[in-house]
C-alpha cells in the first residue's frame, strides 16, 4: 500500500518527522504497519520546466526534428503529446516517429522526447506536452512551423506556336515576398545558356523571371526551378512548334467548361489553370484523326482540380495518416460521402478520381477507430455514386483501384464479424454478397443466395433482385481436401460483386496478341468478380466458377465472331 502526501518543500522535514513518529507507533489510523517493510522517499511536485525544439523555427520540410519536454515530477507521472489539442499516434506506417523518456538528471528532471525523422508541411501546429501526476495535470506548448518548397506559377504551361514566331514564358512565386528566391531555367533538361541559345532570360520586378524566345524553331520543354531555404521545385512548360505551310492539324481555340482552351497541335495536350473555385491544372488532349487528317478535342481531365472542400477533406485524411488523431476512419468516410453527394451534380470529367485516391488512403490507415460496422455500407454508397456516371472515373488504373478497394473494404467488414453468415448489399449499380463459410464445408455455394444468412441487407422484406442482376456464380468446394489436423474452427471469407454498368467505363474494344495476329474483343455482358480469402492452401482447393444467364446474341454479322466467357 502506498500513501501519497503533498506538502511545500520548506515543510518537508517537519512532515518527515511526523510520519516517522506515527510509524513508530505501528499504526496510521486503522492501518497497522510492519516495521521491517517501510520506505519513505521524497519526489518533487509536478512542474514542466520548458519545452524546446532541436531546430530553430521555421524549419524546412524533410528536416529531422526532436521536441524535448523537461519535467520535474514523480516516477508515477504520465506524459502525452498533443498537436493542436489532438492526441498523436506514434506508431504509424506512413513515417517514422518515436518518443522516449530520458532518466533523471542531476537536477531531478526527466526529459521526454518526441522525434520526427522527417517533418512534413502538415506537422505545422502547436505541440503540447501534457503531464499528469497524482491527479494533477500540467501542460506546456511550442509552435512548430514547417516550410514547404516554393510552388512555381508558370504561364503558359503549354503553347502551340507557329514556326519562326516569338514566345514568352513567365515564372512567378507568390511566396517570394522578400525577393530572396533563386530562379533557374532549363531547356530540354539542360541549363539554358542564353549566349548560345535563341532564348533570353530576364529578372522581373519585384520578383520572378521570364524567358523570351525570339524565333521558335523547334518544339522544346522549358523548366523553371525555384529555390528557397526550404528546397527547390520544378515546373515545366511545353512549347510545340508547328509549320503552317505543311498544314499540321490543330484543335482550334474555344471556351469550354469555364476554361479558355488555346490553339493545340494534334497528339499533344493542352494544360490550363483550373476554373474559378478550384486550384491546380486541368488537361485536355487534342486527338488526331488520321483518316480525315483532322483534329478534335477530347473531354477535359479535371482530376488535377481541387475545390476548397476537397482540399480540407484530404488534409484531414493526410493528418490522420501522419498520426494526428483528429478524426477516425468512419467519420472520414461519412465526410467523403457528404462531399460527394453534395457535389455530384456539378462534378466534371475525371473529378471522381481524386476521391478514389482518398478512399485508398483511408483504407490503408492502421490506427483510428475501425470497428464501426457502418464503415462498409458508407463506402458502398460512395463507390456506387462514383460508378453511376461514366464521366467521374475515366482512367482504367483508377477504375481498377476502386474495384480492388471494394474487396479490401469488404474483407475488413467480413473479418470483423465472428459469425458464419452471409449478407447481401444492394446499391444502384452494384450488388455485393459477402460473408464467412466454414472452411470444412464440402459442397457447392451459389451466389446470390441466402444460404448461411443470419442477416440480409435487402430493402424489401423478401429478397428481390434487380432486373439487371441476371448472373450467378457457383463456388464448388466439393473437392476440398481437408487438413486432418484442422479442428474445424477456421473460416473462409467470400465476396462476390455484381456490376451493372462497369462496362460503360471500359473501352468498347480490346485487342490481344495471338501469335502474329491481333484479336479484337467486344465486351457484351455485365461483369462479376469473386474473391476468396482464408487459411486454405490454394493447391488443396478446387473452386469452380460458372457464369450464366447472359442471353446475348451476335449482332455484328462479320465472319469470325464468337461468344466466349473470360475469367
Amino acid at each position: 500500500m502506498k500513501f501519497h502526501v503533498l506538502s511545500k518543500e520548506e515543510d518537508s522535514e517537519e512532515l518527515k518527522l511526523t510520519i516517522e513518529q506515527m510509524l513508530k507507533l505501528g499504526k496510521l489510523g486503522s492501518f497497522d504497519f510492519d516495521h521491517d517493510y517501510q520506505e519513505i522517499y521524497f519526489e518533487p511536485a509536478l512542474r514542466i520546466e520548458r519545452v524546446e525544439a532541436s531546430e530553430t523555427m521555421p524549419i524546412a520540410e524533410g528536416t529531422e526534428l526532436v521536441l524535448a519536454c523537461i519535467i520535474q515530477g514523480s516516477s508515477e507521472m504520465r506524459v502525452e503529446w498533443l498537436r493542436d489539442g489532438f492526441p498523436i499516434h506514434i506508431h504509424t506506417a506512413e513515417r517514422s516517429m518515436w518518443t522516449t523518456i530520458v532518466p533523471k538528471n542531476s537536477q531531478d528532471q526527466y526529459t521526454v522526447l518526441l522525434g520526427f525523422d522527417r517533418v512534413a508541411s502538415l506537422d505545422t501546429g502547436v505541440f503540447t506536452c501534457q503531464v499528469s501526476d497524482w491527479g494533477f495535470v500540467r501542460n506546456r506548448s511550442i509552435y512548430v512551423r514547417v516550410l514547404s518548397a516554393p510552388q512555381p506559377q508558370l504561364s503558359p504551361i503549354t503553347a502551340t506556336v507557329p514556326l519562326g514566331s516569338s514566345h514568352i514564358i513567365t515564372c512567378l512565386s507568390s511566396e517570394d515576398i522578400y525577393r530572396n528566391f533563386g530562379y533557374t531555367w532549363l531547356k530540354n533538361g539542360r541549363v539554358l545558356n542564353p549566349s548560345v541559345e535563341p532564348e533570353m532570360a530576364e529578372d522581373l520586378f519585384p520578383t520572378g523571371s521570364r524567358i523570351l524566345l525570339q524565333e521558335a524553331t523547334a518544339s522544346a520543354t522549358y523548366s523553371c526551378i525555384i529555390t528557397s531555404s526550404a528546397g527547390s521545385t520544378r515546373k515545366d512548360s511545353y512549347v510545340t512548334v508547328i509549320d503552317k505551310a505543311r498544314s499540321s492539324p490543330c484543335c482550334q481555340p474555344e471556351d469550354y467548361l469555364k476554361v479558355r482552351w488555346t490553339l493545340t497541335a494534334s497528339n499533344t495536350e493542352n494544360i490550363q489553370l483550373c476554373p474559378t473555385g478550384y486550384t491546380g491544372d486541368v488537361r485536355r488532349k487534342c486527338i488526331h484523326d488520321s483518316n480525315a487528317n483532322s483534329a478534335a478535342w477530347d473531354e477535359p481531365d479535371f482530376s488535377g482540380c481541387f475545390s476548397s472542400g476537397f482540399l480540407s477533406l484530404r488534409k484531414k485524411v493526410e493528418s490522420l495518416r501522419l498520426g494526428y488523431l483528429i478524426s477516425d476512419t468512419a467519420a472520414l468516410l461519412s465526410r467523403v460521402k457528404r462531399y460527394l453527394m453534395s457535389k455530384k451534380p456539378k462534378l466534371h470529367f475525371c473529378e471522381g478520381e481524386p476521391i478514389v485516391d482518398v478512399l485508398r488512403d483511408i483504407q490503408t490507415i492502421t490506427h483510428g477507430d475501425r470497428r464501426n460496422q457502418e464503415t462498409w455500407p458508407t463506402f458502398l454508397d460512395i463507390a456506387s455514386a462514383l460508378l453511376e456516371s461514366p464521366i467521374l472515373i475515366r482512367k482504367h488504373s483508377k477504375l481498377l483501384l476502386l474495384h480492388d478497394l471494394i474487396f479490401n473494404y469488404g474483407f475488413q467488414y467480413v473479418e470483423r464479424t465472428n459469425e458464419v453468415s452471409f449478407e447481401m448489399f444492394h446499391r444502384k449499380v452494384l450488388a455485393v454478397q459477402l460473408g464467412k463459410i466454414p472452411e470444412h464445408m464440402q459442397q457447392t455455394l451459389k451466389i446470390p443466395s441466402q444460404r448461411f444468412s443470419s442477416v440480409n441487407k435487402f430493402a424489401e422484406p423478401h429478397p428481390v433482385q434487380y432486373t439487371w442482376m441476371t448472373n450467378s456464380v457457383e463456388l464448388d468446394f466439393t473437392h476440398l481436401n481437408l487438413n486432418e489436423n484442422d479442428e474445424g474452427n477456421s473460416t473462409t471469407s467470400v465476396i462476390a460483386v455484381f456490376y451493372r454498368n462497369l462496362s460503360s467505363h471500359l473501352p468498347r474494344r480490346f485487342y490481344s496478341k495471338k501469335g502474329i495476329a491481333d484479336v479484337e474483343y467486344h465486351l457484351i455482358s455485365s461483369l462479376v468478380a469473386v474473391r476468396v480469402r482464408g487459411e486454405l492452401d490454394p493447391e488443396n482447393v478446387n473452386i469452380k466458377i460458372s457464369l450464366s444467364s447472359f442471353n446475348h446474341t451476335i449482332t455484328d454479322k462479320r465472319v469470325g465472331w464468337n461468344i466466349s466467357c473470360a475469367m
